[in-house]
């Protein structure tokens, strides 16, 4: 009797030698993946060559066509995608120097989070921003007494959460240090260290911004300053304002930075979004340096580079960019290929 041929609708067998011969071809393209800063699904990647696999091409074949296959749409996909993902990503599109890289932390813990250098500074999380402020003293070419604006493209980018604790870190070393909040739209840095919001920026220019003498500290001034650390003080947004250009633009506001910088060695400003409003190059006037801070798949290229250009205008030193949000996949593995650069550089290959 003979043997009942297979129907036409249903797929025909796999060999056993063809499946046994993908099980390689799927590990290298997992290999492939993790390589590449733009990560696609692995039926994606696999999907278009496991027919070679099992046809007359031999392995080989297969995975120099599949790699072709795969460089082509990763690097389109990469041209695409104009955000910000990754630490390559900072190095090679927005020609700025990478100060460190921040993993993804949870939102529930945001006011934790903000105090992480002066709750847990040995802390595993804490890490990596003492690697920021590390990079931003080694690429300072400024001396104390300065400010540093901290700011970022959009809302929401963990720019609050930067300040805070390059403010602490300074603190921490030995400088006397003053975190001032000048997100005057949304003023959060109160919350953080639970503060109320009822003196400050706003409360003082209300009241005719009055400065002080040169023989008197800046306390003694009505801007409600509060001790949060040793060596830390905080100058809160003191309310809120829909047009806090009226104040940045004040003379009295750029008097105030250089009154400030007579009593502090280090004055750290939270500014307002560059992509929300121009507040931030207001305050930008009255600044030295600059750390930018990037959420990972946030903030787009272009709009950095902007960005940076005109904070440069204004004569601020780029200290360089702070990637927030990235994975701990992608940040292991920049952490691999920095190392290994860096120990070329300076040691030099084996022969």
């Amino acid at each position: 009797m003979a043997a009942a041929s297979p129907s036409p609708s249903s797929p025909a067998p796999v060999p056993e030698r063809a499946r046994n011969e993908r099980r390689p071809l799927r590990d290298t393209f997992v290999i492939l993946r993790d390589m590449l800063p733009v990560s696609l699904p692995l039926g994606v990647l696999a999907g278009g060559v496991v027919a070679w696999s099992a046809s007359d091409y031999t392995t080989t074949h297969a995975c120099l066509v599949g790699l072709g296959v795969f460089v082509f749409v990763e690097g389109l996909l990469l041209l695409l995608n104009d955000r910000v993902r990754s630490p390559w990503d900072v190095e090679t599109f927005l020609g700025a120097d990478l100060l460190g890289s921040v993993p993804n932390m949870s939102d529930a813990d945001a006011r934790r989070h903000h105090r992480l250098l002066l709750d847990a500074p040995n802390g595993r999380e804490a890490e990596p921003l003492l690697a920021i402020y590390s990079s931003a003293r080694a690429r300072s070419q400024i001396d104390s007494p300065k400010a540093v604006l901290v700011t970022s493209t959009v809302a929401e980018e963990g720019r609050s959460l930067v300040a805070a604790n390059l403010a602490a870190a300074f603190a921490r070393h030995g400088k006397r240090t003053l975190l001032v909040d000048c997100d005057l739209r949304t003023p959060s840095l109160h919350h953080a260290f639970d503060r109320p919001n009822d003196a400050g920026l706003v409360a003082w220019f209300t009241r005719g911004a009055t400065l002080p003498d040169a023989t008197s500290p800046s306390s003694d001034v009505d801007l409600g300053l509060v001790n949060v650390a040793p060596g830390l003080d905080l100058l809160r947004a003191g309310g809120r304002s829909d047009h806090p250009s009226a104040i940045f633009e004040h003379p009295a506001f750029a008097r105030l930075l250089v009154r400030l910088k007579q009593d502090y060695d280090q004055v750290v400003v939270d500014s307002p979004p560059l992509g929300v409003a121009t507040d931030a190059l207001l305050v930008a006037q009255n600044t030295d340096e600059v750390v930018f801070v990037c959420r990972a798949g946030r903030a787009q290229r272009r709009h950095v580079r902007l960005y940076l250009h005109a904070l440069r205008q204004t004569g601020n030193q780029i200290l360089g960019v702070v990637l927030n949000g990235i994975r701990p996949r992608r940040l292991r593995r920049h952490a691999d290929d920095h190392y290994y650069r860096s120990y070329k550089k300076d040691y030099g290959t084996t022969t």
